[in-house]
């Protein structure tokens, strides 16, 4: 065998050895691919790596995608369109699973989405065959969603990072991060993952970092680096996401209840709490005169405040916060 033969084989064997590292609906970093290729005996340069792996996600025939938004980079690869299992779907269950694709994928753990994500792609593709035809292409002109409080964007999360938290929180294992916290501050360790909390357009992961016992919560965009380890999460004895959420630590709350009331003349403000009441506590009694008051239990949280100034304070009177003992 020549020279050059040899090194097309070499290169060859070391293509596919990448190649058989990069998965499928999950990113994977070039430290992991590189870690791996070693733990299998496979010997190769970092920038001889990087060289492979830039011209794999450059070559189409390849279907792999490359994640450049921080370094290392990410990797994945993706099937084509002819590769897709046949899903039959009609046009309206292509619709609810695409309008629902974007709420499920931070709420769902990677191994559940990597399993719809054939039905999601073949809703994506039956959306784009029925854009054409009258009533599908009109659909998404039909429905808005419009928030209650300033819009504001989602924090970027790095698609790695949470595949890496989902999947360890799913075979409850622990997890090495390093997390820049809100000063700017870089922090490293190992967290033993307990859940993941939505608010609004933030993810937090709820865990537990290694010689502590307190419970802290991460938000997910501020994680830098994540990677899975194979020793068994730590789970503090009877401890409750549900719980946890509602003792004080996601709406600035104490954890403990208020007794509101106030009584106010508005008739919008009226027409809006006996249409959308705060809760089944509510009681809304009618004083006469366009007058009215009302009263309820409520969490003693700051979003009070910020739902009352966001009404405006003018429209309110004989307003009261009673603890409740």
């Amino acid at each position: 065998m020549t020279a050059t033969n040899e090194t097309l084989v070499d290169e060859s064997f070391l293509l596919y050895k990448i190649l058989r590292r990069i998965p499928y609906g999950r990113w994977i970093s070039t430290i992991d691919i590189a870690n791996e290729l070693e733990a299998s005996g496979v010997e190769i340069s970092t920038r001889r790596l990087q060289r492979f792996l830039k011209r794999i996600s450059s070559d189409e025939e390849f279907c792999v995608l490359c994640d450049v938004r921080s370094k290392p980079y990410g990797y994945r690869r993706f099937k084509r369109e002819s590769d897709l299992p046949e899903v039959s779907l009609k046009a309206e269950e292509a619709l609810v699973l695409r309008l629902s694709e974007e709420r499920l994928k931070y709420l769902l753990p990677s191994p559940v989405i990597d399993s719809l994500r054939p039905i999601f792609d073949r809703a994506r593709e039956l959306m784009k065959e029925e854009a054409t035809k009258g009533a599908s292409a009109a659909w998404f002109k039909k429905v808005a969603v419009v928030p209650a409080t300033v819009s504001v964007m989602s924090p970027a999360i790095l698609p790695r990072i949470f595949t890496v938290v989902s999947r360890a929180l799913w075979k409850n294992t622990k997890i090495e991060i390093a997390y820049l916290n809100s000063e700017e501050l870089k922090v490293s360790g190992v967290v033993s993952p307990l859940g993941i909390v939505q608010q609004e357009q933030r993810i937090y992961l709820v865990c537990i970092f290694d010689g502590y016992t307190d419970i802290r919560h991460l938000a997910l965009h501020r994680i830098q680096s994540a990677k899975e380890t194979e020793f068994l999460a730590e789970r503090p004895k009877n401890f409750s996401l549900d719980a946890y959420v509602k003792s004080r630590h996601f709406n600035f709350s104490n954890g403990g209840k208020v007794r509101l009331s106030f009584n106010s003349t508005d008739k919008y403000l009226k027409q809006y709490l006996t249409e959308t009441p705060v809760n089944r506590t509510q009681k809304i009694t009618d004083l006469g005169k366009g007058a009215f008051a009302l009263e309820a239990t409520l969490d003693d949280t700051s979003l009070i405040d910020a739902w009352i100034a966001a009404w405006g304070k003018e429209r309110f009177k004989k307003l009261k916060k009673m603890p409740i003992k």
